[in-house]
């Protein structure tokens, strides 16, 4: 179940991945390099400024993240449809009794069978 979860999910786990990530290093920049605190006083109780941004940084990774697995989920979706599509085209062809032609958009014939 959780492998299902992150095959379908996997960029939005990525980007909450990046988000926490993001969120710790800011932490230890603002303790290490900074000197404005201990480091978990960083990350669990930052001011009030550098919690907005920090949110807003996580929520654009997160956002990222959902709308880049929605296009492989569609993407995916799409290759299924047109896969399907081929194999009953190809039963189709390969079962009639009449003839046949498969032509593209200039004319041009790609397949032909004989009745």
């Amino acid at each position: 179940m959780l492998k299902n979860i992150a095959q379908r999910n996997g960029m939005i786990l990525i980007g909450i991945g990046l988000s926490v990530f993001f969120w710790l290093l800011e932490a230890a920049i603002h303790s290490f390099v900074f000197h404005q605190g201990p480091y978990l006083t960083q990350i669990f109780h930052p001011n009030v400024h550098e919690t907005w941004m920090r949110l807003i940084i996580v929520f654009l990774l997160i956002a990222f993240g959902a709308y880049a697995q929605t296009a492989i989920n569609r993407r995916k979706e799409a290759e299924e449809k047109a896969k399907l599509s081929y194999m009953e085209l190809e039963q189709i062809f390969n079962t009639a009794a009449d003839g046949m032609r498969v032509i593209d958009t200039n004319l041009n014939v790609l397949r032909a069978k004989s009745g």
